[in-house]
């Protein structure tokens, strides 16, 4: 994914990341990155994302 704005407001949840990198600032402020996620979960509650790509 590129996001490149947006927040989530995570209650609970887990991510089994095997690798990845992420570049940016701020509150999940992501410019560029990727992400190997195996398994997880999210509990978000409310939130937005603006998604490129």
């Amino acid at each position: 994914l590129s996001v490149t704005e947006g927040w989530l407001s995570v209650t609970e949840g887990w991510l089994g990341v095997t690798e990845g990198w992420l570049v940016g600032s701020g509150w999940l402020g992501v410019t560029e990155g990727w992400l190997s996620v195996t398994e997880g979960w999210l509990g978000v509650t409310e939130g937005w994302l603006g998604v490129t790509e």
